[in-house]
C-alpha cells in the first residue's frame, strides 16, 4: 500500500520547524518522516514518486503523514509540484516577524561556518535571508495553486508565548487530540546556538547533503536528531555574549519589509502587522485575530 502525506510544512525556515517537528513525533497518531527537510519537490523530485513513498513506509493507519521541508514555500516548481500529487493536502506554515527572523538565519550561517562577517554583509552576500521573510508574497504564489483552507498558518509569537496553547491548535486544526508537552518541548523554541567546532559543523553538513544526494535521508534524520550530537556540535549562547542586530538594521529591514506585511494581511484576512508593530498599537497574543489562524481553518 502507498502512502503519502496528506500534511505538508512548507516554510519558512527558522521559525519553528524543528520543534514542530519534534512536537509531531510525540502523537500518537501522526506518523512523520525519521528526517526533517526531505526536500523532494524541490531538489529531488527527480528521483520519483515511489522513492518518495518509501519515506512514508510504516505510515499506513495514521490519521495524520506529514513531512517538513522548510524551503517549499519559496519555490513555485515545488507549488506545482505539490500541486499535482498532493491536491488535497494541507499545508502548513508558521510565520515569524521578518526581521527577527532574517537574524536567525544569519546566525545559523555564522554557526554552519557558512559565513564569518557581519549582519550587514551577510544580508549582501546572501539575499536569500531578507528575501525569505516577503510572506506576502510567496503565500500568495501558493493560493494560485491552493484554496485558501488548505492552508494553515500559525505564529511564531504564539510558540514563544505559549507552547502548550501553540501544540493544543496545531493537533486540533490537524483533526487530532491535543496532548500534554513532554518536558523538553515546554520551553517553545529551541535557543540559538554556536558551533563549538566550525569545522566539525561544515564537515557535518556535507556529509548530511551527501546522504540525502543518495537517498538516504533517515540517517541524517536520526544523527541530526540526537541530543547527544546536538550537544557536541553546539553550545547555546551566553546571554552577555548573544550577537544582537544594531537597531538601524532592524528599522531598515522593517522599512522594507513593511508593503509585504501589509500584503500579507491582505490575502490572509490577518493583524500581523499590528501584532509585530509595523503600525498601530501591538497587539497581545490574545487580541490577534492571527493567533487563530490554524484554528479558523480546521
Amino acid at each position: 500500500m502507498i502512502v503519502l502525506p496528506n500534511v505538508v510544512y512548507i516554510g519558512p525556515d527558522k521559525a519553528g520547524s524543528t520543534w514542530l517537528f519534534r512536537l509531531l513525533l510525540c502523537h500518537s497518531d501522526v506518523f512523520v518522516t525519521p528526517a526533517k527537510d526531505l526536500y523532494f519537490f524541490d531538489r529531488y523530485y527527480h528521483k520519483g514518486i515511489e522513492w518518495y513513498a518509501q519515506q512514508f513506509a510504516g505510515g499506513a493507519g495514521y490519521k495524520v503523514v506529514a513531512e517538513i521541508s522548510h524551503d517549499y514555500l519559496y519555490d513555485r516548481a515545488a507549488a506545482e509540484r505539490l500541486r499535482a500529487v498532493l491536491p488535497n493536502a494541507k499545508l502548513m506554515v508558521c510565520l515569524r516577524e521578518p526581521s527577527e527572523r532574517a537574524f536567525s538565519a544569519y546566525l545559523y550561517l555564522i554557526r554552519s561556518g557558512i559565513f564569518t562577517g557581519t549582519f550587514e554583509e551577510a544580508m549582501e552576500a546572501h539575499p536569500g535571508i531578507v528575501e525569505r521573510g516577503l510572506y506576502g508574497k510567496y503565500i500568495s504564489m501558493y493560493l494560485e495553486y491552493f484554496p485558501r483552507d488548505q492552508i494553515c498558518c500559525t505564529l511564531f509569537d504564539d510558540l514563544k508565548h505559549d507552547a502548550q496553547r501553540f501544540s493544543d491548535g496545531v493537533f486540533r486544526s490537524l483533526g487530532l487530540t491535543p496532548i500534554c508537552l513532554p518536558t523538553e518541548l515546554k520551553e517553545s523554541v529551541l535557543p540559538a546556538g554556536r558551533s563549538r567546532s566550525v569545522l566539525l559543523t561544515k564537515a557535518a553538513r556535507r556529509t548530511a547533503d551527501l546522504l540525502r544526494s543518495a537517498g538516504m535521508p533517515k540517517l541524517v534524520g536520526r544523527v541530526k536528531g540526537s541530543p547527544l550530537v546536538q550537544r557536541l556540535m553546539y553550545a547555546e549562547y551566553r546571554q552577555e555574549g548573544k550577537p544582537m542586530p544594531s537597531a538601524e538594521t532592524v528599522a531598515r529591514l522593517r522599512d522594507l519589509f513593511f508593503p509585504d506585511v501589509a500584503a500579507l494581511d491582505r490575502v490572509l484576512s490577518t493583524s500581523c502587522g499590528q501584532m509585530w508593530a509595523y503600525y498601530g498599537k501591538t497587539a497581545s497574543s490574545s487580541e490577534c485575530p492571527g493567533t487563530s489562524l490554524c484554528r479558523q481553518n480546521s
